[in-house]
């Protein structure tokens, strides 16, 4: 169930809850399409379906504090998506 469901279904709470959950990571992957492509580049290595996280040059690289921010994030997607079956 996503957000765009739940609240037409009447579950406005349930709708906000959701997106609360989703803004952290709305905000770090929208900083910069760069900061985009490496964040949900790590998503896909999370999941799976690539084995590095490496990117095409020219890009602006993550600094160690985004770094250790996308590891959390990575995890709390993979939760999210879990939680949403």
């Amino acid at each position: 169930m996503t957000a765009s469901h739940l609240h037409p279904a009447g579950d406005r709470e349930g709708a906000r809850h959701l997106f609360e959950r989703l803004l952290p990571i709305l905000a770090f992957a929208n900083q910069h399409i760069d900061i985009s492509i490496q964040f949900f580049k790590r998503v896909l290595v999370a999941k799976g379906v690539f084995r590095t996280h490496a990117v095409r040059e020219p890009i602006l690289r993550f600094d160690d504090v985004q770094q250790r921010i996308a590891t959390s994030l990575v995890g709390r997607v993979l939760e999210l998506e879990r939680s949403l079956g």
